[in-house]
């Protein structure tokens, strides 16, 4: 019924999708809402604290892992001034070296970025 008043691009996004199982869907859901409500009301002091207790455990791992990370760190800054230097000696010009390095970085950054859109989106997802 609403599909067929469409046209184009949001119309098939209609019929691809049964509108009217999702408004039947939700409104079921909806009767839920109240319940949720009573028990965020109830509840919400204690999970306050529970998600405070996890917060100041992740801040104290992370603390405790900060001389493991910067020594990560240096070993990295080490690795890649071992490897630019080793491109000079084989006859680069620094300039080159550096835009070789970066060109082998470059790749990395935009996976780690990829991976971690993909698992932020998946997280978001799931809390829906």
């Amino acid at each position: 019924m609403l599909a067929s008043a469409l046209n184009g691009k949001l119309g098939d996004l209609f019929n691809e999708y049964d509108v009217e199982d999702f408004l039947e869907a939700y409104e079921q859901f909806k009767v839920l809402i109240p319940v949720g409500e009573g028990l965020w009301k109830a509840g919400r002091k204690d999970v306050g604290r529970v998600v405070g207790l996890l917060l100041d455990v992740v801040n104290d791992l992370a603390e405790d892992l900060q001389p493991c990370l910067a020594r990560g760190h240096s070993l990295d800054a080490k690795r890649r001034k071992s490897y630019l230097d080793a491109l000079v000696l084989e006859g680069f010009e620094r300039h080159e070296a550096m835009q070789i390095l970066l060109a082998n970085i470059k790749p990395l950054n935009i996976m780690t970025q990829s991976v971690s859109k993909v698992a932020t989106e998946a997280v978001s997802k799931s809390k829906k």
